[in-house]
Formats: structure tokens, sequence, C-alpha cells
């Protein structure tokens, strides 16, 4: 995967991290990062089950939550972020939780909106 950024050679990081070695330092994030990811979780099965339309919108959601980052880190101007090192990430800058994250808000946001009217 390095390949994709050179930088990325230099940087401390593990796709894979224990839950208790990243407890004992930062117990509250552990929890936040594992909420999220379940929420996700959550959501995608309540997608599944309402149909082609839900899980469109669950899937765009994702995918635009981890675009929005992945493009910000790519531009010189607004490249001045760096999230924690969490138990689950996908390249040294970008952990698993953060296109949770995007995809509960949006998620839930449009089936509020739904249920609205």
């Amino acid at each position: 995967m390095n390949h994709w950024n050179p930088e990325w050679d230099s940087m401390p990081w593990k796709l894979w991290t224990s839950p208790v070695e990243r407890y004992q330092v930062l117990p509250s994030f552990v929890l936040g990062e594992f909420i999220f990811i379940t929420l996700a979780l959550v959501t995608l099965v309540h997608a599944i089950s309402y149909g082609r339309r839900h899980i469109a919108v669950w899937v765009a959601a994702f995918v635009t939550g981890t675009a929005n980052d992945a493009i910000f880190m790519m531009l010189p101007m607004v490249d001045n972020f760096w999230q924690a090192q969490a138990c689950i990430m996908l390249t040294p800058r970008m952990p698993l939780y953060i296109p949770c994250v995007y995809n509960v808000f949006m998620y839930c946001g449009f089936i509020a909106s739904e249920l609205m009217g």
C-alpha cells in the first residue's frame, strides 16, 4: 500500500493495533471508534432491510465521507490535519471510524428527513 504515497514509508503505523493496547492509552477514543463502526454496521443492516434505495444512500454516504477526507489530505492548502492512530487504519492518515462517522451522520440524516416527509 505504501507505493501510493512514498511518504508513508517513514510513518509509524499499523493496519491493525490491538484494542487492548490502544485502550491503555486512549480509552474513550477506542470506545468511540468501535461505537461508530458498530453504528455504521447497524445502519447497513437497516439499509439492507429497506431495499435498494437505502443501500445506495448508505454506500454513497460511506464513499462520500471517505472521499472527503482523502481529497482534503491531498490538497496542499488544507493538508493540515491528522487523525489519531486507531485500532483499524485504512491508510497511515485515515482510520476506519472516519468514514463510519460520516456514514452514520449522513445516513441517519437521510432517514430522519425521509420520516419527516
